[in-house]
């Protein structure tokens, strides 16, 4: 009894352990539910993240999934999520939609062309929604409210506009998936919302009969477009690339341009040619210049746009931009007989398909093919098949030698499957009479350049009798 009330009296004197209440995945705050996510910062901070939720049954699941990404995308991913788009827009802006930053001639950061307008669509439209509420289907209700709205000037919105919108939304979801601000960008998730084959490419060139209207207008207050539109329209420049030129970078002596990198678009250095009426103009601006060759041959002027449109509008020109003349210069080009891949060094075009976009035939030039394609099945007729009908595939003659190979047709004893029939044969000289036939195309061609050989061999030894060399 006494070892009993011993036992009793030093489990009395333990510390009783104490007892750890179960894991509660929620809380209610203000009268609301949330699943509640405690973790660590990278600074060792303890933190605590809330999510809404309808059910207590849904609370764990919520936490795992916070969990999980707390593993995969860090702490900074946890605390973005409820950043909306108006909010992060200026954070994209003031990182990417800089002016551009050059090292070494290089664009490094920052972009050339504005975006302010698409910029400011994207802000309106998407402000006040939560980036990471933004699904696929956002993106096409975006694209179907763009398109049925007008633009400031009251016209239809068109197509291009609103994939460079949708261009500019989809670089900047990258952006916040790049930077843990959302866990997944929507445009991964669907296809087809950018349809650039939907767009319009425009083909206006502009004919020597408005070239000479348009330059008749250019004086006065306008006399500075008469450069301009020779240099665009003799040089194919981007407008870009003209207003940013410099004296240096002409050489009238040389009759070049020298465009540096940092003024073209594709960030490639190139040379273009002056032509003789471009070297009138831009000899006399630079006798009324200051003579320095680092200022901007065009004085530094930004845009013509308003000085253009009164141009045309006096010159009777409709629907004639300033980047067409890139059109107009480009097909002339081609139309004065300069090989394509010399036209596109010129132009500083990188890919053809880009480049045929820039080449228009002229409804002058279409008939003028059809017209030489006609032409020539018109004196071909007669001439491709012998006699019987037979397609010549290669004929020689050598003095009264002829070798003539033929494609016969289908061999129509050939039952098990279909093959192609082609035959030599040569007429006059020695070998007069032989003949072979052949069930390829690779091996009639083959045949016929051994006749050919062998019956300049015969000629040139004197042999009466030869044979087919195999």
């Amino acid at each position: 009894m006494a070892g009993k009330e011993r036992i009793e009296e030093e489990n009395a004197s333990e510390p009783k352990e104490r007892k750890r209440s179960p894991v509660r995945y929620w809380r209610v705050m203000n009268g609301s539910l949330y699943a509640r996510f405690q973790y660590t910062d990278a600074n060792g901070k303890k933190k605590e993240k809330i999510r809404p939720i309808s059910d207590k049954r849904t609370a764990r699941r919520v936490v795992e999934e916070m969990r999980r990404e707390l593993t995969d995308r860090g702490p900074e991913s946890l605390e973005n999520d409820q950043i909306t788009f108006g909010e992060f827009a200026p954070l994209y802006k003031d990182a990417r939609l800089i002016p551009a930053v050059f090292a070494n001639k290089i664009k490094v950061a920052g972009r050339k062309s504005k975006v302010t307008g698409v910029y400011d669509a994207l802000v309106e439209y998407f402000g006040v929604r939560k980036l990471r509420s933004i699904k696929p289907r956002d993106l096409e209700l975006f694209k179907t409210h763009r398109l049925n709205t007008v633009t400031r000037r009251g016209k239809p919105r068109n197509i291009a506009t609103v994939n460079r919108e949708l261009s500019l939304l989809r670089a900047m979801l990258n952006y916040a998936y790049q930077n843990d601000f959302i866990v997944q960008n929507p445009f991964s998730k669907i296809k087809g919302v950018i349809a650039t084959s939907a767009e319009v490419e425009r083909d206006r060139i502009l004919n020597l009969q408005e070239e000479a209207r348009m330059l008749a207008v250019c004086v006065g207050r306008r006399s500075h477009l008469r450069a301009v539109l020779i240099c665009a329209l003799d040089t194919a420049m981007r407008s870009g690339e003209m207003l940013k030129m410099k004296w240096k970078e002409v050489d009238l002596e040389t009759y070049v341009i020298e465009i540096p990198q940092e003024n073209s678009k594709t960030e490639k250095s190139r040379v273009v040619g002056i032509t003789s009426r471009l070297r009138d103009e831009l000899e006399g601006m630079w006798e009324d210049s200051s003579k320095d060759p680092s200022h901007l041959v065009f004085g530094g002027i930004d845009s013509v746009k308003t000085s253009w449109n009164t141009a045309c509008r006096l010159a009777e020109v409709s629907d004639f931009r300033l980047h067409d003349c890139r059109h107009t210069g480009t097909t002339r080009m081609i139309a004065a007989g300069i090989p394509h891949m010399e036209v596109m060094k010129i132009t500083g075009h990188m890919q053809i398909k880009t480049f045929l976009r820039y080449l228009n035939l002229k409804s002058d030039s279409i008939v003028s093919a059809a017209k030489q394609l006609g032409d020539f099945n018109q004196t071909k007729t007669g001439q491709i098949t012998d006699d019987n009908g037979h397609t010549i595939v290669g004929e020689y003659r050598f003095g009264d030698v002829e070798v003539v190979t033929l494609f016969l047709g289908l061999d129509e004893q050939y039952k098990t499957s279909t093959r192609l029939l082609f035959g030599t044969k040569v007429v006059g000289g020695a070998l007069d009479g032989q003949s072979k036939t052949y069930f390829s195309f690779e091996a009639a061609t083959s045949g016929h350049a051994r006749f050919c050989s062998t019956v300049l061999q015969q000629d040139s030894l004197g042999v009466l009798d030869a044979e087919i060399i195999e």
